[in-house]
């Protein structure tokens, strides 16, 4: 078995395998057993990323909606929210890619698994802050509803304006 970032992954047969050796790492640098802790601490961090991705989604739809016919801001948040979208969401998939694997024991669950959310972005705190304030007003005002489910236009200005009024 050779490890992967976290990952334990079969050698191919065609593969030489290496002779036996007693472990050259220090003990504080071996793999550590998975544990609960581990586990729920992964699952937690999914959930958390995914409804932050989902709350920079609903930023740019507040964009769109603020700023309907002004293309140059549009267009100058578009690029950048939706790669940063699409770098979480590759993330996300590999976090629970790992997790499976982990449940599987396949792999060993990590202490910490870096997401890399909106990294070398200039303002990626106020973002996040942005993105959990809209998951959290979308989670009141709209319980239970399908985040799948495209918005009306009606929809989205009751979010923006719960959101504006503190709600």
């Amino acid at each position: 078995m050779v490890r992967f970032f976290g990952k334990q992954k079969k050698q191919k047969p065609s593969e030489p395998q290496a002779p036996a050796q007693e472990s050259t790492v220090p003990p504080a640098q071996e793999p550590v057993p998975t544990t609960d802790a581990n586990v729920s601490r992964l699952e937690a961090e999914i959930a958390l990323q995914s409804d932050r991705l989902y709350g920079i989604a609903l930023f740019f739809e507040g964009i769109e909606t603020l700023f309907d016919g002004r293309e140059e801001i549009i267009m100058a948040n578009r690029d950048q929210l939706l790669g940063i979208i699409q770098n979480g969401t590759d993330r996300l998939k590999q976090a629970k890619e790992l997790l499976a694997q982990v449940k599987a024991g396949e792999a060993t669950a990590p202490d910490v698994f870096d997401f890399q959310l909106a990294d070398g972005l200039e303002n990626r705190e106020a973002l996040i802050e942005r993105a959990d304030a809209l998951v959290s007003v979308y989670k009141r005002v709209f319980s239970g509803r399908d985040r799948a489910t495209p918005f009306t236009e009606e929809e989205k200005l009751k979010l923006v304006e719960a959101v504006a009024a503190g709600d």
